[in-house]
């Protein structure tokens, strides 16, 4: 779910976390070795999103997913 904040919508962890999956889904269908990689770039950009969010909630991270 979306929450306005400010100047903005900010999602949740698990909201920016799927958006990432859904990256990493879409860069092992593409034969294309440049979105391949615009797409990893963009799933490594929507998790570190994720744990910025998540570090501003309390840390709420999953532990399986804490750096």
């Amino acid at each position: 779910m979306l929450k306005s904040v400010a100047r903005g919508v900010v999602g949740s962890y698990e909201d920016y976390r799927d958006r990432a999956l859904q990256c990493l889904e879409a860069a092992d269908k593409v034969s294309d070795p440049g979105e391949r990689l615009a797409l990893l770039e963009i799933a490594q950009s929507w998790m570190k999103l994720a744990k910025h969010v998540a570090s501003r909630n309390g840390g709420s991270t999953p532990p399986s997913e804490k750096e």
